[in-house]
């Protein structure tokens, strides 16, 4: 009986081993991803400066932007702020991170009722076979890789030319 309640105790201790080395995994998985969030937000942030005084410049043309960009979803969103200040004219931006396309739209106040961001966005995403929404003034979606985006633009570069 003796030798059962060792072997039970020295299986136990390997239990306990095992769990708190388990927990150390955890832990540093949970550290690496939190690096690797940083690091994407980081890489957003530089794509999107890289970008942003081309599209400031478009947009103080103020016939709208309408472009396709290199970069994700945080891209777009680290664009947004920026761009919602400077807009005359609506914008919508198509962002291609090699998986997925993934769409902004954002319409200035003086031009939601005519033309609101949910919108526009709707009519991109319908061509591109994808979806989004959002407000008037503000929306966003995605849509799988290989529509015409071009096309896509060109057709929101129409309605905005029309409407202004």
């Amino acid at each position: 009986m003796a030798t059962q309640l060792e072997d039970a105790a020295k299986l136990w201790a390997e239990v306990e081993r095992l769990e708190q080395e388990l927990a150390a995994c955890e832990a540093a998985i949970r550290e690496a991803e939190k690096k690797a969030a940083k690091e994407a937000q980081a890489r957003a942030a530089a794509a999107a400066s890289s970008v942003l005084p081309e599209l400031l410049a478009e947009a103080a043309a103020g016939s709208g932007v309408v472009r396709a960009i290199s970069g994700n979803a945080a891209t777009l969103q680290q664009l947004a702020g920026p761009l919602r200040k400077a807009l005359g004219a609506p914008a919508v931006l198509v962002a291609d991170d090699g998986a997925r396309l993934h769409l902004l739209a954002i319409s200035p106040e003086k031009c939601q009722t005519a033309l609101p961001a949910n919108k526009l966005l709707g009519d991109v995403a319908a061509i591109l076979g994808g979806k989004g929404g959002g407000r008037a003034d503000l929306a966003q979606g995605s849509a799988p890789r290989g529509g015409d985006v071009q096309a896509a633009l060109e057709k929101v570069r129409e309605l905005i030319n029309r409407s202004l």
